[in-house]
């Protein structure tokens, strides 16, 4: 008898700590896709900053050109 409660008490350990790897695998899986997430939001951000980047260099020739002309007068 003494024997099957230990079992039993050994089975419920088992069962318990298979649930709390299972949480922690579920965690990791969340965080893994928010980490996926926020990194996509990086690669948008950076592609838009390179676009503004590259409409100000050209707004700044267009003033330059401007001011070259005025100058000129």
């Amino acid at each position: 008898m003494r024997y099957i409660s230990e079992m039993d008490r050994l089975n419920a350990e088992v069962e318990k700590q298979k649930a709390a790897i299972n949480h922690s695998v579920e965690e990791a899986e969340r965080l893994r896709a928010e980490v996926e997430r926020r990194d996509a939001m990086l690669d948008v951000a950076a592609a838009l900053h390179d676009r503004l980047m590259d409409e100000r260099n050209k707004l700044r020739a267009e003033l330059a050109e401007v001011n070259a002309m005025f100058k000129q007068r």
